[in-house]
């Protein structure tokens, strides 16, 4: 199977759409898959009402429905083409997962443009599942609470603490523990110079670190 038979069956299939006469809108989309068997497969996009909601349902889609329905799985190439402009379009985030879905060996698929084969191997970093990483900001936002020499400075880095530092993780966890610590050492420091403020001060800690 050639591209230019994938190009003129899916620009065949847009001018049907467009000679209908249904209103053509800019995400109105048609999609040719040329199955590892050598068949042409070949969708448009559609709209459902999904409890008062309008849903775009993608022609890719579309086309690997029919695919199944027909007992296939393997994706040669992929061709997904505008309604409005006719020309190439590449397939969203989501639907490239379901090509790989829908059977792993279409990693090794291409997704036609207009100059050129691609292959969808090379956008695997844009729809592969993401893996749980801990951030890589240091937590630098900490350190100036060591070196404070009065209860409003260690308020200030307190609160930048609270917000900045995941709950999540351990050493989260041990800065707060270190913070606190900081924290009381300077109430009691308080309770020796200015004990009539002792209590506002506390209330305000209070609100950032609360005693578990």
């Amino acid at each position: 199977m050639n591209y230019e038979t994938i190009f003129q069956t899916a620009r065949e299939l847009a001018s049907q759409r467009i000679r209908s006469g249904e209103p053509v809108l800019p995400d109105d989309t048609v999609c040719v898959i040329a199955a590892v068997s050598g068949k042409l497969y070949t969708g448009v996009n559609r709209r459902e009402n999904v409890n008062g909601t309008i849903r775009n349902i993608h022609a890719e889609k579309e086309v690997m429905r029919n695919m199944q329905n027909a007992g296939e799985t393997g994706i040669r190439t992929v061709l997904l083409l505008a309604c409005g402009t006719g020309m190439p379009l590449l397939p969203c985030d989501d639907c490239m997962r379901s090509i790989i879905a829908l059977n792993p060996d279409n990693i090794r698929c291409e997704i036609m443009m207009m100059d050129r084969a691609v292959p969808i191997a090379e956008f695997i970093d844009r729809f592969r599942p993401k893996a749980n990483m801990q951030t890589s900001q240091p937590y630098a936002q900490a350190a100036p609470a060591k070196s404070v020499t009065s209860i409003t400075s260690v308020s200030v880095s307190a609160s930048a603490v609270s917000v900045q530092i995941p709950e999540a993780t351990n050493d989260a966890d041990l800065i707060r523990s270190k913070v606190s610590s900081l924290l009381h050492a300077a109430e009691d420091d308080e309770d020796d110079t200015d004990a009539k403020q002792k209590p506002e001060k506390k209330k305000r800690f209070g609100g950032f670190f609360g005693k578990k």
